[in-house]
């Protein structure tokens, strides 16, 4: 209908054009003796113009349709998802304005679409293949290969990055983790073996993972894991620091580990964290002792979960007597879980998976409360001694130690200068300013600040000078010899004349024969603890303990 009404538009204007040509010439060539031919002439004019434009109308017309016609089944064709293809030839010369708006219709979807696809398919941090992505990859390549193809996942977990998250910031640690990605890129691309490529992947936080298809031999295996460690131990330049983090690697195999990509999956997961337990900085092939290790452990994270609920947690006293006269100046608190079949568990049994599965935080809380419950009684029967517990490192991730111990201490009335707080050697050195200043807060508070396990890591002296601390504890493994290896003596004597020199008060741990506790009185340390003085044992036993030695544990206020 459009159509024809524009040919009639058309015809008309022409006709029209050609009367105005009529009376021009009319006036041009009037005479009487040819007037009618004169007028003949302009009308033939007239209707030769109303035909040509009539055909010219639609011939334009027949272009448009057709133009518009093969916009609309291109747009029909991008609907169903083809959004590369070429627009049609004439469109831009036809209907250029269309033309122009489709095209940057089509780029705007495609953008829309490949970010679409970049947020759905890829970390957004390293780049790498997601979780959901590398899934897929995966699990297509397994479905392709043969029953006898050979290959390999390593599950890769980065040993000291929460480290760097929580000293330099996240910004920090995702710039890191954008360093980690690009060398494990120049690492896995080349691993592929006849024309097979790994898809290399991150899972979360910094967990990584790579399949590595159509491998040839577990030997290949082994110097890529090596690779991997190498490249992650080198140092990292963060924040005009220079940082280490290094990895522990899992790895599982096909077909001997698995068959599908969970079972890959877990297999080498159980096999990484073997290698966390290991000390880390290893990799670790998966094998079925691993197995049954991991669900021991398992059954040990649900059976301390259950302890908590039955409050089957509590407290052994074992106290710390001068060397020169036996009277007693602190007792430590001894954590122990008394299991309803295997019996009282020392923290060696249990520590380690509590601090793995962030069952430690409400441990570590319910010890402080605890502490401030038997000082503030204590403190209410009339007497004062120092209580000593310790203070792992994830209390100090935490933040607020000092708020969280004064607190717990204020709602059982409890004085903080009968409060010990000792942190372990490793921690001692390590430890950055955050910490630093909590400890320090809380010794100026009254609280008194020990080192324990003294000896047990290597010595950072320059760092042990500058520390708030009041006591070290000497640990078990320079003094079980000391009465018999001239050796033994002389690292312990030179240890004990620095921490002396130093201006801080020295305590032998694990001291279990009277010949370690006179040796250690000539060496001229002031304090010892160990089953040659008091086993460790519950309050009330603790009690009549201290009745039977008359050496009573807390002096009466005056």
């Amino acid at each position: 209908m459009q159509g024809n009404a524009l040919k009639l538009q058309a015809f008309g204007f022409a006709i029209s054009i050609g009367l105005v040509a009529f009376l021009l010439s009319s006036f041009s060539e009037f005479d009487n003796t040819t007037h009618g031919l004169s007028l003949r002439n302009p009308i033939i004019i007239a209707l030769a113009c109303g035909v040509l434009a009539w055909g010219a109308a639609d011939r334009l017309i027949s272009l448009v349709t057709s133009s518009i016609d093969a916009a609309v089944s291109r747009l029909s064709a991008a609907a169903q998802g083809d959004l590369v293809s070429p627009l049609p030839e004439d469109l831009d010369s036809t209907l250029p304005d269309l033309s122009q708006s489709l095209g940057e219709l089509f780029e705007h979807v495609r953008s829309n679409i490949e970010h679409v696809n970049s947020i759905a398919l890829f970390d957004p941090v390293t780049a790498l293949a997601n979780r959901l992505h590398f899934r897929n990859e995966t699990e297509a390549s397994l479905a392709r290969a043969p029953a006898d193809r050979v290959d390999a996942l390593l599950f890769i977990d980065l040993d000291n990055f929460k480290n760097v998250n929580d000293t330099l910031g996240h910004a920090a640690g995702d710039q890191l983790l954008i360093m980690i990605a690009n060398r494990l890129r120049s690492i896995f691309p080349a691993a592929g073996v006849r024309g097979s490529q790994p898809v290399l992947g991150r899972l979360a936080g910094d967990e990584f993972t790579s399949f590595i298809p159509d491998v040839n031999s577990s030997e290949k295996v082994c110097a890529l894991a090596n690779l991997v460690l190498r490249a992650l131990s080198e140092p990292f330049g963060i924040a005009g620091q220079s940082v280490r983090v290094g990895a522990s690697i899992g790895i599982a195999m096909r077909p001997a580990h698995g068959s599908t990509l969970t079972e890959l999956m877990r297999a080498a997961d159980v096999a990484m964290y073997h290698s966390k337990e290991n000390g880390k900085g290893q990799f670790q092939f998966y094998d079925d002792a691993l197995a049954e290790r991991l669900a021991e452990r398992t059954k040990l994270d649900l059976d301390l979960r259950r302890a908590f609920e039955l409050d089957q947690f509590g407290f052994q006293f074992q106290p710390q007597v001068l060397l020169s006269d036996k009277s007693t100046v602190a007792v430590e608190t001894l954590l122990r879980w008394n299991h309803p079949v295997d019996g009282i568990r020392t923290p060696d049994q249990f520590i380690r998976v509590a601090e793995e599965t962030g069952l430690m935080v409400e441990l570590a809380d319910w010890t402080l409360e605890q502490a401030a419950t038997v000082i503030g009684r204590w403190y209410r029967s009339g007497y004062r001694q120092r209580l000593a517990i310790n203070v792992s490192e994830r209390q100090f991730e935490r933040g607020n130690l000092f708020e969280r111990a004064t607190a717990a201490l204020a709602r059982h009335e409890a004085p903080i200068e009968m409060l010990e707080i000792e942190i372990s050697d490793r921690l001692a050195y390590k430890t950055g300013d955050v910490v630093i200043a909590e400890v320090q807060s809380l010794r100026e508070a009254g609280a008194t600040i020990s080192i324990d396990n003294f000896g047990s890591a290597p010595i950072d002296l320059k760092r042990l000078r500058t520390l708030p601390v009041d006591r070290v504890k000497i640990d078990r493994s320079l003094v079980s010899e000391v009465d018999s290896s001239n050796e033994a003596r002389a690292i312990l004597q030179a240890a004990i004349t620095v921490l002396n020199s130093l201006g801080m008060d020295t305590v032998a741990e694990g001291v279990e024969t009277q010949g370690q506790f006179d040796v250690l009185r000539i060496m001229g340390c002031r304090a010892a603890q160990g089953y040659a003085i008091a086993r460790p044992s519950s309050e009330a036993s603790l009690r009549n303990w201290l009745v039977a030695t008359d050496k009573p544990i807390m002096q009466r206020r005056a």
